[in-house]
C-alpha cells in the first residue's frame, strides 16, 4: 500500500526539503541583471515567480526563502504605467522580508522622445497633440519611491533613468548603508550628459559605474575600488576621480568633448590604474589632451590608453591637423606633476593613436619602472603615426630606456616590420642560462606580436626560432586587439 502511495507522489515533490531549499536558491540565482536586462519586455522577468505554481508544496518552500525575493528588477514602459508594477514591487518587498536587496529598475528609453532641440517626456497612453502645450505633472518618478523607503536594504543597484522633470522632483535618500554596488545610467535630453547624478552617502560603495550623467557628489566611500564612466565630459572624469581610494581601478569610455566649454577643474587622484577608451565619438580629435591637463596621479602603477574609433579612417589626416596625434607633451607634463608616478608606472598600454617612433621612445625614456608595455599601431600608418620602426628598436637597444622590462606586446600595421632591428633588441633582453639576460638589461619572459602580413608573420619566426629555443617566450600571430 505504502508503495503504491509513494509511486503517485511526484518525482519533485519526494524530495527532502532541505534539499528542495537549496534547488530552488540556486534557481533563484541564474536570475542576473545582464539577463535580465538583455530581455525585451513590460514586466519584470523572474523566474521565482513560477516556483509558487508548481504545486502547493513548492508554494510554501519558496515563500519561506526571503533571499529568493530579494531581487526586484522591473521595466518601467511609461509614467503612467499602471498598479500592476507597483503591486509586484510591494509583493516582491513583502516576500523578502529582511533579506539585503537586489535592485534594477530600467525606464525606457520610450519615456523620453526627441521634439525639436528638446527631449520631452511622454507616456504610452499618451498622443503628440495632447502632450504639447500641456501641463507636466510635478511627480516623482514611479516605483523608485517605493524602493527608496526600504533603502536601508539595498546591497545592489542598477537604475537607469530618464532626463526629465520627473527625476529632477525625485528626492533620493541620504544614506544607503549596505550598498555595495551601483550603475547609474542617464538617458539625456541630448547627446550631452550634463544632468547631475543623484548622490548621497553610501559608506560601503565599492564598484560604480555610471554613464551619461555629470558629477553630482561624493558617495563617501572609502572603500570604493572600481570606477566606471562612460560618455561624459572631461570635468565629470575629473570630479570622480578626485575621490578614487589608492585602491582603486578607474575606467573611462568615451570621453566627450563639445564645442560648449564646460569647465573642468585640476585635481590629484590617488588611484592606483586608469584606462581611457575612446569607442563612440563622431569627432577625429584626440582627447585626452584635456584629461592629462587636469590629472596629477601620484601613486598610479597602470595607463591604459586605446582608440577604437573606427569612423576616423574615412577622413582623418594626421599631417594636415595635429590636433589628432596623441598628446605626449601633455602626458610628459601630467606624469612630471605626479613625481611618484614616474618611479611607480609599471604597466603601459598605448593603442591606436597616432604617435611617431621619436615621440614613443620619449615617453618611454621617462619610465624607468616599466615592466609590462603594449603597443598597437593604428591602421592609419604616415609619417606621424608610424611608431614600431627600426629608429624606434635602436633606441630601446640603449639601457636608459626601459631596463627592466618583462613583457612585450606590439601589433603591426604596416606591411614592413624591422626584424633585423627587432632581433637585436630582443637579442638583449635574451635570458642566459643563468636565468638572467645576456647584457645588464633585465631579461625578458614574453614577447607576443600581431602582424597583419602572413608572410612578415612567418619571416619574424624563422628569425627568432634560436630566441625561442633559448628559453624567451614569443608568440606571433594576426593582430589581436
Amino acid at each position: 500500500m505504502w508503495q503504491r502511495t509513494l509511486l503517485a507522489v511526484c518525482y519533485i515533490d519526494r524530495l527532502p526539503n532541505e534539499i528542495l531549499w537549496k534547488i530552488l536558491l540556486f534557481y533563484g540565482y541564474t536570475t542576473t541583471v545582464a539577463g535580465f536586462q538583455g530581455y525585451y519586455g513590460t514586466r519584470s522577468r523572474i523566474n521565482t515567480n513560477r516556483i509558487i505554481l508548481v504545486n502547493k508544496h513548492w508554494q510554501a518552500i519558496a515563500l519561506a526563502i526571503p533571499s529568493l525575493w530579494s531581487k526586484i528588477y522591473v521595466r518601467v514602459a511609461s509614467f503612467s504605467h499602471g498598479p500592476s508594477l507597483e503591486a509586484l514591487v510591494d509583493r516582491r518587498i513583502e516576500l523578502s522580508k529582511d533579506a539585503p536587496l537586489e535592485i534594477c529598475v530600467l525606464f525606457s528609453e520610450r519615456t523620453v522622445r526627441w521634439s525639436g532641440d528638446n527631449y520631452e517626456e511622454y507616456s504610452d497612453d499618451s498622443n503628440e497633440d495632447s502632450i504639447e502645450g500641456s501641463e507636466k505633472p510635478q511627480a516623482a518618478l514611479p516605483v523608485l519611491a517605493k524602493l527608496f523607503q526600504h533603502a536601508h536594504r539595498w546591497k545592489s543597484a542598477v537604475l537607469q533613468l530618464p532626463a526629465s522633470r520627473e527625476l529632477d522632483h525625485t528626492k533620493f535618500p541620504d544614506t544607503f548603508p549596505l550598498l555595495q554596488e551601483l550603475e547609474m545610467r542617464c538617458l539625456p535630453r541630448n547627446d550631452v550628459g550634463t544632468d547631475h547624478c543623484p548622490a548621497f552617502y553610501a559608506p560601503l560603495l565599492r564598484k560604480f559605474t555610471m554613464e551619461k550623467f555629470s558629477f553630482g557628489g561624493n558617495f563617501g566611500s572609502s572603500k570604493l575600488s572600481e570606477i566606471t564612466l562612460t560618455w561624459v565630459l572631461p570635468d565629470t572624469v575629473a570630479s570622480f576621480l578626485e575621490h578614487a581610494s589608492s585602491d582603486c581601478n578607474a575606467q573611462v569610455f568615451t570621453v566627450f568633448t563639445p564645442h560648449t566649454d564646460y569647465g573642468s577643474t585640476t585635481v590629484t587622484s590617488h588611484l592606483k590604474a586608469l584606462s581611457v577608451i575612446q569607442i563612440d565619438d563622431d569627432k577625429y580629435y584626440d582627447v585626452h589632451g584635456e584629461l592629462f591637463e587636469y590629472l596629477t596621479l601620484p601613486n598610479v602603477e597602470k595607463l591604459v590608453f586605446i582608440d577604437q574609433r573606427t569612423g576616423r579612417a574615412d577622413y582623418v589626416k594626421p599631417h594636415e591637423s595635429p590636433s589628432v596625434l596623441f598628446p605626449v607633451e601633455g602626458l610628459l607634463s601630467m606624469l612630471a606633476r605626479s613625481e611618484m608616478s614616474l618611479i611607480k608606472l609599471s604597466h603601459l598600454v598605448l593603442s591606436g593613436h597616432f604617435i611617431s617612433d621619436q615621440n614613443l621612445l620619449k615617453i618611454l625614456t621617462k619610465l624607468p619602472a616599466l615592466t609590462f608595455f603594449a603597443f598597437e599601431e593604428t591602421c592609419l600608418l604616415n609619417k606621424n603615426s608610424c611608431a614600431l620602426t627600426a629608429h624606434f628598436f635602436q633606441g630601446l637597444l640603449s639601457a636608459d630606456v626601459v631596463p627592466i622590462l618583462t613583457q612585450l606586446e606590439l601589433i603591426f600595421y604596416d606591411g614592413t616590420v624591422p626584424v633585423d632591428d627587432l632581433a637585436l633588441f630582443l637579442e638583449s633582453h635574451r635570458p642566459s642560462l643563468e636565468g638572467k639576460s645576456s647584457t645588464r638589461l633585465l631579461p625578458l619572459e614574453r614577447v607576443r606580436f600581431g602582424i597583419s602580413s602572413p608572410q612578415t608573420c612567418m619571416a619574424l619566426m624563422d628569425r627568432l626560432s634560436e630566441l625561442c629555443s633559448g628559453g624567451l617566450v614569443v608568440k606571433v600571430s594576426k593582430p589581436w586587439f
